[in-house]
């Protein structure tokens, strides 16, 4: 019984084997990434035809293959613009993928991926199929590129049309003006010239419409054939899909429709030798494989040959009489009906195979059913009882057997997942269950313990399954094998705990700790925690590094302060309340002073930690204090504003009328020299209010050559009399020491500050200061430079030598390198703003000169300024002309609320001959402008005016007259905006107190016609 037993089951293997049909395999086993890239969209006949056929491929070359299709959609749009849209799209896809090939399908695709190869296909192999344009260069430097070239076969179609049909005399070409129809149009007319008996007609996209067309091919003649290649736009750019267009084309043509591209087949042409997209992207694909397998190779020659079929359509034959047997050998033929034996001949075989297979097996099972139902009768006793096991407990529980399809789930898994169990058993474990991200890493282990038999190896396992919903579950499994009586694994039975929610909790503490561990560490201020018993339980690096260890574990008061008790300040009670204290605190060895922030951390034992929080704020009450010194120097520099405008004011008449008054006295009488007098003395007080502009930076300095002598020589009479005369001032000045470019205030103000200096130095115990000032050839090339700029190179010159020396305290090295800064004081609140020593030293740079100290702490100091000689003898010129004052007779309006300059003003004016109308108030004198414009040739104005001033009289004036000249007399020349100057129609800015020479020369060049804005300040 046992031998017939053999001789069935090889019976039935044989049976097997021949009734199953071989399927080839590759043998490749490892995973391939292919990217398939299309050029025009997924439901364009020909595409689809190209992906199917390289799918298939694809498929049957590797065991295990991942396809990606794009399509690119570019006969419908084609610009730059979108081909940058889907690079960033592609890019952002595959650019971390690892693809093994892309295969390119028609034009655009190839001269895209080309054209990104190495920055998004990292040099890949390509393969092409579909290219209507090919040129050999287009591939030069792209290693490992191949492909096959769309090569048309116009001449045998035509050829079998004039077989087919003897009497046709003509051919109507019906192409578009696509790029691809007027590459198809250039070959049909290349193709043309074998044909001289025949006459070729071309119907193109470029002259008819779609409707112009069908009317055309209705009409044509029985002696003419179509030949369809491609036709997708008219000439009003209108779109027809290839089936709907050719459908169109067969229905209304009256004779037979020939093509030369496979997707028009179908539509209703009888065929022809076809360009076949399948054979194509089969080809392709083909190409790829071989690329793929062979690594090492470079180069795989271009298939440029013609691999077309001949292709008719059966029903299409039959319309126009054509004998079948009259077609090439091979042809492809659709819609030809077939035989019922043809059509099911592996299915008759088949159930013959089947049939014969069942007697067999019935016999068979005859003889060994008897021995089933006793091992089944065992094992129904045996399943039954861990059936109600697994099927009873509340863990999730699944029995796989040797390739992992399921045998048995139990309701707790399926109530887990969603599935019912008629759904899965029998699926595979991993394609439905786990992770694609972690299937094959899994699966290996199976796999592993499988073959080797290894029960610890599987005994305990962690890992996500995903329900049928999509979310992932973590789950904890334990594992038992069954093994038959050989030893070998039948199956494996898994029981699993769900720790998913265990896993987010663990997973959310770990980042809110990761978290908050970078802010506390990224932040700039000191931060530490401490215990209620004042241990240090966390520590950021800034705190860290500022003790310079890391303190955790020790006592607060001990670590941070070097305390052996508590602080005295420690506000822990008001923490441990639940309260935030916020305090100043200068108590560190450091010098800085801190902002200090207390915030409890309460604990779920009831227990509260504090946080403590330094942040260094000595830059904000620095600046601070400098920002409420800067407020007094500013409200000091109103002051001083508002003083010298009504300064001007009182200057103004004593100078006007002492320049008037010297016009009627004699020169070298005691009258004469008298006015002199006061006219000098109101000169210095014109000076006087510069200097104080100056001050409060309302002033625009002016550089000119300058003998520093003569102003120092005051400087020193002014000090004398203000500094007590136990403070000996002696002085060296060398006479004709040669002339300075710059500012005479700002020199002033430069002696004035270091002798105030000196002053204070040898103030508290009397002294003595000295002044000098000699030229010097060169500046020493061994001084120790305080200051950043240097004029010229050490040696370089001639400079002029300023020194002041006390022989005071000294300047203590420490703060040596300070006393430059702005604000930067030794002395007491109220004798010094530190500003002095600043503004010295922005003046010499100004002047393009150098400043030095040379002290000895306790013996004195002495600040050498050197500043540069004028070396060009020209500008050293300096002459007082007395020309005459110039004159006119031109009528000239006066406006300034002070009456006494008025008449002043008027009466100068008048001497030198022009005509004058004056007013104290800004309004009246716009009203009597309004009144006749014409009469008046230049205005002249005082700027600050109550109700209406200098600028705002000015603006009106030109509005009613565009073309007259205005003059604006201020106390400060920044009140005028000399942007807006020349648009008002002001022509001259004057510094008050104006002197007559100054007015006089000023009116005339204004009135004169002055093309730029002209200032006397």
């Amino acid at each position: 019984m046992k031998r017939y037993r053999h001789t069935l089951l090889l019976l039935l293997a044989a049976l097997i084997v021949s009734a199953v049909p071989v399927c080839s395999f590759s043998g490749e086993t490892g995973p391939r990434s292919v990217l398939i890239l299309n050029s025009y969209h997924e439901d364009f006949k020909w595409s689809a035809s190209q992906v199917s056929a390289a799918k298939a491929v694809l498929h049957d070359a590797f065991e295990e293959v991942e396809l990606y299709v794009e399509y690119m959609d570019t006969k419908r749009i084609y610009d730059d613009g979108y081909l940058d849209a889907l690079f960033q799209i592609y890019q952002r896809k595959y650019s971390r993928m690892a693809l093994d090939a892309v295969i390119t399908m028609d034009d655009n695709a190839l001269w895209f991926a080309l054209a990104h190869r190495s920055d998004l296909f990292k040099q890949i192999p390509v393969s092409f199929c579909g290219i209507n344009d090919y040129d050999e260069k287009s591939l030069t430097g792209h290693a490992r590129v191949t492909g096959v070239v769309e090569v048309l076969d116009i001449g045998p179609t035509i050829d079998l049309a004039l077989t087919l049909h003897p009497d046709t005399r003509r051919i109507a070409v019906v192409v578009d003006s696509t790029p691809t129809g007027i590459g198809q149009l250039k070959d049909v007319r290349a193709a043309a010239r074998n044909f001289p008996d025949i006459e070729f007609t071309y119907l193109q996209g470029k002259d008819l419409s779609h409707e112009d067309l069908f009317k055309t091919l209705a009409a044509l003649p029985p002696d003419t054939v179509v030949l369809l290649t491609v036709w997708l736009r008219d000439r009003h750019q209108t779109y027809l899909s290839a089936a709907a267009g050719g459908r169109l084309i067969c229905e209304h043509a009256s004779v037979p429709v020939y093509g030369i591209i496979d997707m028009y087949l179908g539509t209703g042409i009888v065929g022809g030798k076809l360009l076949n997209s399948a054979s194509h992207g089969r080809m392709a694909a083909e190409q790829a494989v071989t690329l793929m397998k062979k690594e090492s190779s470079e180069t795989l020659p271009v298939v440029k040959t013609s691999i077309n079929p001949y292709m008719f359509d059966f029903t299409q034959l039959k319309r126009w009489h054509i004998p079948v047997n009259q077609l090439p050998e091979h042809s492809v033929m659709i819609n030809q009906p077939v035989s019922l034996y043809d059509r099911h001949k592996i299915l008759i075989y088949s159930v013959l195979g089947v049939f014969v297979f069942l007697v067999g097996l019935i016999g068979y099972l005859a003889v060994t059913i008897d021995h089933r139902k006793k091992a089944e009768q065992l094992l129904t006793a045996s399943e039954q009882k861990w059936r109600n096991v697994l099927v009873n407990t509340p863990q999730i529980g699944v029995s796989l057997d040797r390739q992992a399809n399921i045998v048995f789930a139990n309701p707790s898994l399926l109530n887990l997942t969603g599935w019912r169990n008629a759904e899965v058993m029998g699926r595979n474990w991993f394609d439905l269950f786990v992770p694609e991200k972690i299937r094959e890493e899994i699966r290996q282990v199976f796999d592993t313990v499988m073959i080797q038999q290894d029960k610890a190896a599987l005994s305990s396992f962690e890992n996500e399954i995903i329900t049928r919903s999509g979310e992932c579950r973590h789950i904890a499994w334990s594992n038992v094998l069954t093994l038959d009586a050989k030893g070998a694994v039948e199956d494996v039975t898994c029981l699993g705990i769900d720790l998913t929610e265990r896993k987010r909790w663990e997973k959310a503490l770990q980042e809110s700790e990761s978290a908050y561990r970078s802010m506390m560490a990224a932040m700039d201020d000191a931060i530490y925690i401490t215990s209620p018993d004042f241990c240090v339980e966390y520590m950021n690096s800034a705190m860290i590094a500022k003790i310079g260890r890391d303190a955790c574990g020790e006592k607060c008061f001990q670590a941070i302060h070097g305390r052996t008790t508590r602080c005295d300040w420690c506000r822990f009670e008001e923490v441990r309340a639940g309260h935030v204290v916020k305090m100043e605190f200068d108590g560190l060895d450091d010098g800085r002073i801190y902002y200090i922030s207390y915030s409890p951390i309460p604990h779920a034992d009831g227990s509260v930690s504090k946080l403590s929080v330094f942040r260094d704020i000595t830059e904000v009450k620095q600046l601070e204090a400098r920002m409420q010194q800067a407020q007094k120097m500013e409200s000091i520099g109103s002051l001083a504003g508002g003083i010298a405008h009504d300064f001007n004011n009182l200057l103004s008449p004593i100078i006007g009328l002492s320049e008037m008054m010297l016009f009627d006295l004699t020169p070298g009488t005691p009258e004469y020299d008298n006015i002199q007098e006061i006219l000098r003395a109101g000169r210095r007080g014109k000076d006087l209010v510069k200097q104080i502009l100056t001050f409060s930076r309302q002033n625009v300095t002016r550089r000119m050559p300058v003998r520093f002598e003569l102003i120092l020589k005051e400087v020193i009479k002014l000090c004398r009399a203000t500094i007590p005369s136990d403070i000996a001032i002696t002085h060296d000045i060398r006479p004709d020491c040669g002339m300075i470019l710059a500012d005479p205030t700002q020199l002033h103000q430069i002696a004035m500050n270091l002798i105030t200096n000196a002053y204070h130095a040898v103030a508290p115990c009397g002294g003595g200061i000295n002044v000098q000032l000699k030229p010097m050839d060169a500046i020493p090339s061994d001084l120790e430079r305080l200051t950043s700029h240097v004029a010229a190179e050490p040696g370089s010159g001639p400079y002029l030598r300023f020194s002041v020396t006390d022989n005071g305290s000294g300047i203590d090295p420490q703060i040596i390198k300070k006393i430059f800064d702005p604000y930067f004081t030794t002395k007491e609140p109220g004798r010094g703003t530190g500003l002095g020593l600043s503004v010295v030293l922005g003046i010499v740079r100004q002047c393009q000169g150098e400043i030095t100290v040379n002290t000895d702490f306790g013996q004195g100091t002495t600040f050498h300024i050197y500043l540069p000689l004028i070396s060009d003898p020209d500008q050293q010129t300096v002459t007082e002309t007395k020309d005459p004052l110039p004159t006119g007779d031109e009528h000239i309006l006066l406006v300034d609320d002070e009456s006494v300059i008025v008449g002043l003003q008027k009466q100068a004016l008048e001497h030198l001959g022009y005509r004058i109308t004056g007013f104290t108030a800004s309004r009246e004198a716009l009203a009597a402008f309004k009144k006749n414009p014409k009469q008046f040739d230049l205005v002249l104005a005082d700027m600050s005016m109550p109700g209406m001033n200098g600028e705002q009289l000015a603006r009106e004036m030109v509005r009613i007259s565009p073309d007259i000249p205005v003059i604006i007399c201020t106390g400060f020349s920044e009140r005028v905006n000399r942007d807006i100057a020349p648009d008002l129609g002001i022509k001259g800015l004057l510094l008050k107190p104006v002197t007559l020479s100054d007015l006089a020369d000023m009116v005339r060049r204004v009135l004169d016609g002055a093309d730029e804005l002209l200032e006397i300040i």
